[in-house]
């Protein structure tokens, strides 16, 4: 499953798997609030015109606005281009995640200044890491024949890994 991150301001795309690009997408929302930024969420449902993005104070806070899926709806995605330019000018950051972004949009996005970047799924060796941190701050302590198999057990999925490592932790088998 594709899952992309647009991050406006210095117009960032993160595009690929969507546990990944959703770890990234949750640091930066934490990075952005450790900045003092306020952090609101923009929906999808066009309950909000973009033009509603924008900061309307000279003299407020930089905000960080996110949303999922916003480019799904053609009328939407149109509108956001079209306020783009204004988008990037703002001080604010916005992160648009989304399921999926054609290669069109893409190849848009970069023309008006995003810099793009494919998350992959990672290696073995990587997720085996990965596991091994997340269970050091679960206080969870295995032996690398353990983290072995629970990688095997999840193939190789990070939100069936993290759920067996919950479990373990929990005290569950």
């Amino acid at each position: 499953m594709r899952f992309s991150c647009v991050l406006l301001d210095m117009l960032y795309v993160f595009s690929g798997h969507r546990f990944w690009a959703r770890r990234k997408l949750e640091r930066l929302l934490a990075e952005a609030r450790e900045k003092g930024r306020m952090v609101s969420y923009f929906p999808s449902d066009g309950s909000r015109a973009a033009s509603e993005l924008l900061s309307q104070d000279l003299f407020a806070h930089k905000r960080c606005v996110w949303g999922e899926n916003v480019f799904e709806d053609r009328a939407r995605e149109a509108e956001l281009l079209e306020a783009l330019p204004r988008l990037v000018a703002s001080p604010d950051i916005f992160i648009f995640a989304e399921e999926e972004l054609s290669e069109s949009l893409q190849d848009t996005l970069k023309e008006r200044g995003a810099k793009v970047e494919e998350v992959k799924n990672p290696s073995s060796a990587y997720l085996l890491s990965w596991a091994e941190g997340e269970a050091k701050k679960l206080g969870l302590y295995l032996s690398e024949g353990q983290f072995k198999q629970a990688v095997e057990e999840a193939a190789g999925d990070p939100w069936a890994l993290e759920a067996i490592l919950l479990r373990a932790a929990s005290g569950g088998e």
